[in-house]
């Protein structure tokens, strides 16, 4: 039969066999190109195949009962796209056996049959399949099982997945029962190129809903295809971290384990329950932070639930940094408050480690005056990072972790100028707080670091170092500190260094002193090395340059000092340092110590009192050259002084002192001093300089004070002392005149020693009571303490002395020859008798009775010689006998000539 559909025409032919043996009838019908959509226009009942239009050829069998009760139904239909062939039998119970065969079936022609799935879901390639199952009488399925086999072809489920999935195989099981209230969907294997996957699925009706759970197993996953297969709602935070972040590599093993619920009728908007699963994967590439080089060749595993994701790295390299293992975790994944953290432990070089924590946005380490590429080492530590998951986090967000050892560090320069070498140090750094510590060598010295800087910025507290360390005297210099000549030794230093955001510094610092060698030679003080001492002090400098010591204390042997010291305009060459207290031995004065830009020194003393005593007599040879040193390099030293006494010795000094002293290198440029030398007695020395070099006057209503004083003489009593003198360049002596006068001279050991071998008995004796004098007087030569006396005289009633020679000060050695006169005023008197008077006395300052005396060594035990005969002899006879035992050569102005010991 024709039959007429439109501008188409199929061909249907039936036939019908009636069996009376068994009251049945069977039934064939043969299609011919019978489009099923034609049949849906015509057949309401049928509407459901309007959607497949398409040829089908084939025949179709039915066997019924006479009272029209169908037995079986089989069919093997052609078409196009594949052929349908199968058989449904109706058993005893009544109920549907289904054997349904599916070849070459293009499946995508069909699955309009499936409206819920319309517009949503489209599977398209050629399939073979096996359909059996049970079906009730109600038309519900009791059980059904498939066999599914695809060809290459495509998937599109849009919402679930990004894009189409172009594969080449599909093959699984089904097994369904009580109308899908149970289902498994077993050994699924698909396979895309050299990805494959391979899962099962669970399932049962809970209502109106379906429960799964799948087990999942992925090989070879290209990272550049893992879109592709994620679902765009599974673990969507995680998803899109990973994909964003996570280029090139390959997952070699991907395993999930999920389950869901979803409507029937919706059943692409399935609900999470449970979700796990694990990645092995290699040669990733991974960007950890925007803007910073990707950490590349990543090794290692990732673990996954429902609200994390967690990556395990076992190797990996950023830039030159090798990356031994880390994780990288992603939390709270079903919330709206996800948080990433990565965590690696990283070695290599740590300049390279510093250029990244120097990037921006961070800058970690600019503003510390550290640049990366000066630095050398190796490190070794960890890196972390901890953020909110999302696209729009700020700096502020970040929190950042690092913890490193640092090996044979080194860093030319270093902040703040200082070079770094063979340190070894322990670094940490996060959002708030930068830590370093551990050994180091500051310009080659070595110091215990602790330090700590604030990385958010404010005016409080920045930055803080705490320095320990074994300084050596030279170690100053190498630090960038004056060189301080009093240090010998070692000391043990503490400084604390605090920086605030203001640009203020504060510093406060401490020495144990116990090791080290103080000394200050110009006044004969040393603390020797095992002697407690202490040494501390409280700096601050602002912004602007200013700088200031608050407070330091000194406690070393018998010295006490406590002051402070403040510096002009942040300059260290211009300073001032006030001191509360200086204590040592006999000194116990306050005062005022500061410096010029140009080098030159100025000193204010006032208080109880000094003992000069060590500058009158020195201390060692060594110590007296560190003295002249300090001096000579400093251009000027100006001392200002008004204490209430003066200690020159054990046994002598003076009362109240007011004066200026002023050096030029080691020279005295500038004298003026006004001392009381009690009962109303004074001392008034000046040396000044004038038009042509310098002037000294000294003055004194008690000359025997003032030798008791100097350390000179005890043995003089009284006395009014004058000296005038010059000098008219510095490489020239002091020269000039002195007068000594109305005094007394006892116990003269020297003297009285020259009588008795004069055979002066008579004045010996009266020596010992006290010989009175009238007035000493002479010239004077003064140079590199030796003192030259030329025509000098000294007498009284009782004597008369000449002296003419030399007295080494420093060796404490004479030289020195002269004339006694007894009874020296009747002589005088003699003297002066015309022509009778020059043969009977001599010349000036002689006498009728006179010797000639000459005094040589050490002042304690000197040599004494006198001349008898020049005794007995007239005046002209005396000057014959002394001309025969004289030395040739009279004194000049020159420099004075050191004695020979």
């Amino acid at each position: 039969m024709g039959l007429k559909f439109g501008d188409r025409s199929s061909h249907l032919r039936a036939h019908a066999l009636f069996s009376p043996d068994r009251l049945g009838i069977d039934i064939s019908v043969d299609l011919d190109e019978i489009y099923p959509s034609d049949l849906a226009a015509r057949l309401p009942s049928l509407s459901y195949l309007k959607p497949i239009s398409l040829p089908v050829s084939g025949q179709v069998r039915l066997s019924a009962q006479h009272t029209g009760e169908v037995d079986s139904v089989a069919f093997d239909l052609k078409g196009a796209h594949g052929s349908f062939a199968g058989n449904i039998i109706v058993n005893a119970e009544k109920e549907y056996d289904l054997s349904i065969n599916l070849s070459g079936v293009r499946l995508g022609e069909f699955v309009s049959l499936l409206p819920t799935l319309t517009n949503k879901f489209l599977f398209d390639a050629s399939v073979d399949a096996h359909v059996s199952g049970q079906i009730t009488s109600t038309g519900k399925i009791r059980n059904i099982g498939i066999q599914f086999d695809s060809g290459a072809g495509f998937l599109r489920y849009p919402g679930v997945f990004e894009r189409s999935l172009q594969f080449d195989s599909i093959q699984f099981s089904v097994n369904a029962d009580n109308d899908f209230s149970r289902l498994v969907i077993s050994d699924i294997n698909a396979r895309f190129g050299e990805i494959e996957l391979n899962f099962d699925v669970w399932a049962h009706r809970i209502g109106d809903e379906i429960r799964a759970r799948i087990n999942g197993l992925g090989t070879n996953i290209q990272i550049e295809s893992l879109a592709h297969f994620w679902p765009v709602s599974l673990g969507a935070k995680a998803r899109e971290w990973v994909l964003k972040n996570v280029k090139k590599g390959k997952a070699d093993r991907v395993s999930v384990k999920l389950v869901a619920q979803t409507p029937i009728q919706e059943i692409d908007s399935f609900r999470v329950h449970s979700l796990s699963g694990g990645i092995n994967f290699r040669n990733l590439e991974v960007e950890y932070f925007k803007g910073f080089p990707k950490v590349q060749n990543v090794r290692g595993t990732a673990t996954f639930t429902k609200d994390r994701f967690e990556l395990d790295v076992a190797r990996g390299g950023l830039l030159d940094l090798k990356i031994d293992n880390g994780v990288v975790h992603l939390s709270q994944l079903d919330s709206d408050e996800e948080q990433i953290s990565i965590d690696l432990v990283v070695r290599g070089p740590l300049a390279t480690a510093l250029s990244l924590a120097n990037r921006k946005p961070l800058g970690f380490v600019g503003g510390l005056g550290i640049n990366p590429a000066a630095v050398g080492g190796e490190m070794a530590g960890t890196l972390g990072f901890r953020f909110p998951l999302r696209t729009d986090v700020t700096l502020k967000e970040v929190n950042i972790v690092c913890a490193a050892n640092l090996d044979n560090v080194s860093m030319k320069p270093g902040p703040f100028g200082f070079e770094l070498s063979n340190s070894n140090l322990e670094l940490k750094i996060s959002n708030d707080v930068l830590t370093v510590g551990g050994q180091a060598e500051v310009n080659g010295v070595p110091i215990v670091v602790d330090w700590h800087e604030m990385i958010a910025s404010g005016e409080g507290f920045r930055s803080r170092y705490i320095l320990n360390g074994e300084l050596e005297a030279t170690d100053l210099r190498k630090l960038g500190l004056p060189f301080i000549p009093l240090f010998r030794g070692h000391t043990g230093m503490n400084l604390i260094v605090t920086r605030f955001g203001d640009g203020r510094t504060e510093v406060l610092g401490s020495s144990n002193l116990r090791d080290t060698v103080l000394s200050i030679p110009k006044i004969g003080w040393i603390k020797p090395a095992g002697q407690s001492g202490m040494f501390r002090f409280g700096l601050t400098s602002l912004a602007d340059g200013r700088l200031w010591i608050e407070r330091f204390d000194l406690l070393a042997g018998n010295m006490e000092a406590a002051g402070k010291l403040s510096f002009e305009d942040g300059d260290y060459r211009k300073w001032s340092a006030v001191f509360s207290k200086f204590k040592v031995g006999n000194t116990d004065i306050r005062g005022q110590l500061s410096r010029s830009a140009d080098g030159k020194l100025f000193v204010r003393l006032e208080g109880g009192g000094i003992d000069i005593e060590p500058f009158l007599f020195g201390g060692e040879v060594e110590d007296r050259e560190i003295a002249r040193k300090v001096l000579g390099e400093n251009k000027q030293l100006f001392i200002d002084m008004n204490v209430d006494r003066l200690r020159t010795s054990p046994d002598a000094g003076v009362g109240r002192t007011e004066g200026q002293i002023r050096f030029i290198g080691e020279k005295i440029d500038m004298l003026s001093l006004t001392a009381n030398l009690f009962g109303k007695k004074l001392l008034r020395i000046n040396f000044a300089p004038q038009e042509s070099g310098h002037a000294l006057d000294i003055n004194s209503n008690d000359a025997g004070a003032v030798l008791r004083m100097l350390g000179w003489s005890n043995k003089l009593e009284g006395g009014k002392l004058s000296v005038n003198g010059q000098r008219h360049s510095p490489d020239e002596p002091l020269h000039g005149v002195f007068k000594l006068s109305n005094y007394k001279l006892t116990q003269a050991p020297a003297l009285a020693r020259l009588l008795q071998v004069a055979s002066l008995t008579g004045i010996f004796d009266a020596l010992q009571s006290g010989l009175d004098f009238v007035s000493f007087d002479g010239t004077f030569l003064y140079a590199n303490k030796y003192f030259q006396v030329e025509r000098s005289r000294a007498y009284g009633s009782s004597i008369g002395i000449t002296v003419e020679g030399g007295l080494d000060l420093e060796e404490d050695i004479a030289k020195l020859k002269g004339t006694i006169v007894p009874a020296y005023t009747v002589n005088r008197v003699l003297g002066k008798i015309p022509i009778l008077g020059r043969i009977l006395v001599g010349g000036e300052d002689e006498g009728m009775f006179a010797a000639t005396y000459a005094v040589n060594g050490p002042l304690e035990d000197p040599e004494i010689a006198v001349n008898p005969l020049s005794a007995l002899a007239p005046g002209f006879l005396r000057n014959l006998f002394d001309a025969i035992g004289s030395e040739p050569g009279k004194a000049t102005q020159g420099a004075p000539a050191k004695i020979e010991k």
